[in-house]
């Protein structure tokens, strides 16, 4: 009677017997499987998600990237572009500094060609100090309607007194006195040799003129300077 019993009591545990806890088993495995697809269908589509994301996030990154390098190859051109034209900028200036002292070199040139001749203290010292002590006396030729050979042949005849030479001075005006400075005269006067001397040394621009006959001084326009 009591094995009756138990094995009526294990046929109906909970109230179920033993066909009903199979198909519960079965329905439990059931609902794990589904819950298990559900999960591994929730996974595949969170990481699809995120290589979505991924791959989104990449091809940003990628879009920045290249525009970046377009960026700095266009940053590279204009630099380089910018160099050029600095350089170019740096020769064509220096261009035109050597032309505006080329351009100086010349206004100055051209002045000196224009100006007045004068005796500077130095030379007129050179000068007398030349024919300081001498004894001979030189015959000055000069133009008075040139102003300019007028002041210079004052600034010379000047010198020329002050070292004690005796002059003889004579104003041609027609003809006036050939251009330039000129001495005229024998080669082996003393006179002719010391006033070639005298102005040599005070660096003053003449021409010689032998010929027979005093010396002369003869003082006529500038030359022209072309």
């Amino acid at each position: 009677m009591d094995l009756q019993y138990t094995a009526r009591k294990a046929r109906r545990m909970l109230g179920l017997n033993l066909h009903a806890w199979e198909i519960l088993l079965v329905f439990s495995l059931a609902a794990v499987a589904v819950a298990t697809v559900f999960v591994v269908a929730l996974a595949r589509k969170e990481a699809s998600e995120i290589k979505r994301e991924y791959d989104t996030y990449k091809l940003t990154v990628d879009a920045k990237v290249a525009e970046a390098r377009v960026e700095g190859i266009k940053a590279g051109e204009a630099a380089g572009n910018a160099l050029a034209r600095a350089a170019a900028l740096e020769k064509e200036a220096a261009k035109l500094a050597k032309e505006a002292e080329e351009a100086k070199l010349e206004t100055e040139r051209l002045k000196a060609q224009v100006a007045w001749r004068h005796l500077s203290p130095d030379q007129s010292k050179l000068i007398i100090g030349d024919l300081y002590g001498k004894t001979f006396a030189i015959h000055f030729d000069y133009s008075p309607n040139d102003p300019e050979a007028m002041q210079f042949s004052e600034d010379l005849l000047k010198a020329i007194k002050e070292a004690g030479i005796v002059t003889y001075t004579h104003p041609l005006v027609a003809p006036p006195a050939p251009p330039g400075v000129i001495i005229i005269g024998t080669e082996n006067d003393p006179a002719y040799q010391a006033l070639k001397s005298a102005l040599e040394r005070a660096n003053v621009q003449f021409k010689l003129a032998p010929r027979n006959g005093p010396t002369r001084l003869s003082i006529g326009s500038k030359l022209a300077p072309f």
